[in-house]
């Protein structure tokens, strides 16, 4: 029963012993900007449309940054054409527009297609993060990108989107028009 109660005590002060890595992180600077740490990737202000994009375990400071540029650009596009395309249901709901879906199919197909021109980099953020093994170190790099894109960049976009859609559409000119004067009414 001793030698068991012995073992059992040698085994667990091994266990203890294991090694934990312990985590360094590097700042850019000495305050981190507030944009870094919201919890909201979307904001609107000033007349710009703001998208933040984060790049993480990138294994250069190069690689990070266009990581998060690729992806915020990508990012923030498809959440223009889901905020043009949920405006443009509220639009037609709330004004109780009748709309058939040949109408919001062919727009959402124009909205898919769009190129969103103006897009800018605001700031940029990172972090050099160091983690410190036992045998080895690991390091790699977080980047937060601020990406705004103006509203009349915005605006066009959703005017194209419109006059694509009454292009392939004539007949429906006139519901077109409608539900276009009453989107930028909302």
């Amino acid at each position: 029963m001793t030698k068991i109660i012995i073992l059992l005590c040698l085994l667990l002060s091994v266990s203890a012993c294991r090694v934990v890595p312990t985590y360094r992180i590097e700042y850019t600077s000495a305050s981190q900007p507030s944009w870094v740490s919201s919890t909201q990737d979307f904001l609107q202000r000033g007349g710009w449309l703001y998208y933040r994009s984060i790049a993480e375990n990138a294994n250069s400071i190069e690689e990070a940054r266009r990581l998060a540029a690729t992806r915020g650009r990508l990012t923030m596009a498809e959440q223009i054409r889901t905020r043009i395309k949920s405006q443009f249901v509220l639009t037609i709901q709330s004004n109780h527009i009748i709309s058939n879906h040949s109408i919001q199919d062919v727009f959402y197909e124009k909205v898919d297609g769009l190129i969103l021109t103006g897009t800018h980099i605001e700031d940029s953020y990172y972090q050099k993060i160091r983690v410190k093994h036992s045998k080895q170190d690991q390091m790699f790099y977080r980047y937060y990108l601020l990406l705004k894109v103006s509203e009349a960049d915005y605006n066009n976009a959703v005017q194209e989107a419109f006059s694509e859609t009454i292009q392939d559409l004539p007949q429906y000119k006139k519901d077109l028009s409608n539900i276009y004067k009453q989107f930028n009414n909302n």
